[in-house]
């Protein structure tokens, strides 16, 4: 079974560097995190005199390392589409190795990237100062996110133009649960609902707060919601895909 991961790893991997736009998309945040690291303190004494930037410190931060499991997703998403373009979805259908398994493979390859960007990113932009192990959890309770990218894309798109669309509006979906920082406490538990929401509030927990019995909550939470949402939105890209087969 490693086996069989690591050969599908090195084939998404030729994916990826092939492809110049997806490349960009997999280094962008990174980068802009390096870049972050180094601008946001003299920003912040820049504007000393306005207001305080490094109390927004926490959210920066989170925008720019959160979102990477959720971005590896629509990566993956988009290669399905391209994939479904070329019909080569149907032909996996009826391998011996059946979409099922060809589909999480890839997903865990996607998962392990999204969260070792996450931690190498909030590592580089370094604004923010928890223990290694608390960053590690967070981006464990992160995993799911990167299916819910895949399939948020594969059940909305019907074609790679129409997936990076899809890319683009889906920022909303993370917008909301990283502005509960501007929201007083408690009143932001109502953006719960959505499933992103514990793992930033964790996160935020974390970096604020400090690391308590409502940090993991959160993150119990988190994951609890984000892989009964994933379940749901499998099952749908299968009946959308395939017609319930």
């Amino acid at each position: 079974m490693l086996q069989v991961w690591l050969d599908v790893s090195r084939a998404e991997f030729k994916r990826i560097v092939r492809n110049s736009f997806m490349v960009l998309i997999v280094v962008y945040l990174p980068i802009m995190s390096y870049v972050m690291r180094w601008a946001l303190p003299k920003l912040n004494e820049a504007a000393k005199s306005y207001f305080t930037l490094s109390t927004y410190y926490p959210m920066i931060a989170c925008i720019l390392t959160m979102i990477l499991p959720f971005m590896m997703g629509i990566v993956m998403g988009l290669q399905l589409l391209e994939e479904k373009d070329e019909d080569t979805l149907s032909a996996v259908m009826v391998t011996p190795f059946s979409f099922p398994r060809y589909f999480f493979f890839r997903v865990i390859f996607y998962m392990t990237l999204g969260v070792v960007l996450l931690i190498f990113s909030h590592q580089i932009i370094g604004i923010v100062k928890l223990p290694f192990w608390a960053v590690l959890v967070v981006g464990i309770c992160m995993l799911p996110h990167t299916m819910i990218g895949a399939l948020v894309v594969g059940l909305i798109a019907e074609n790679q133009v129409q997936g990076f669309a899809v890319m683009k509006g889906s920022g909303l979906l993370f917008s909301g649960p990283v502005l509960s920082f501007l929201i007083p406490q408690h009143w932001d538990l109502l953006i719960g609902i959505i499933p992103l929401f514990w793992p930033v509030k964790a996160y935020f927990l974390a970096a604020t707060v400090g690391i308590g019995g409502f940090f993991w909550l959160a993150i119990a939470l988190g994951v609890v919601l984000q892989c009964a949402t994933a379940v749901v939105l499998y099952r749908l890209f299968i009946r959308k895909m395939f017609g319930g087969e």
